[in-house]
């Protein structure tokens, strides 16, 4: 026995092994998408649905998936000022999109075209 072995003690050979954590639950899919794309072009279904893959895991999304594209000529400036400009998008959508009661999350992603989008997935609030 070295003296590590002392200091910090040894696993002795009958101690299990301790048990890797459970991995997170996968959200459920959106019910809903909105994309905030950076400049003048307000994005279309095609260009959504392409940003939306992402939050089907690279599949394609439903065709009918109820989706709104922005265009967001300025961008954010802090995380502060994304937070507020996603609310207030989902805030403005959420209802016309068939999901008035929901929860959101984001991510900054780039669109087919390189530019900067903000993916926000709508999901109905459990």
């Amino acid at each position: 026995m070295g003296l590590l072995d002392r200091l910090f003690g040894k696993r002795s050979a009958t101690e299990p092994a301790p048990e890797p954590p459970a991995p997170e639950p996968r959200p459920a899919p959106p019910r809903a998408v909105i994309v905030l794309r950076e400049g003048m072009r307000v994005p279309d279904r095609d260009y959504v649905l392409a940003v939306a893959r992402h939050a089907f895991d690279g599949a394609e999304p439903p065709a009918d998936l109820p989706h709104v594209g922005l265009s967001q000529p300025r961008w954010f400036k802090n995380v502060e000022f994304a937070h507020a400009g996603v609310a207030d998008a989902v805030a403005a959508c959420a209802g016309k999109l068939g999901v008035p009661a929901c929860e959101h999350r984001h991510a900054e992603l780039a669109g087919p075209d390189g530019a900067r989008v903000m993916l926000i997935e709508l999901r109905e609030r459990n």
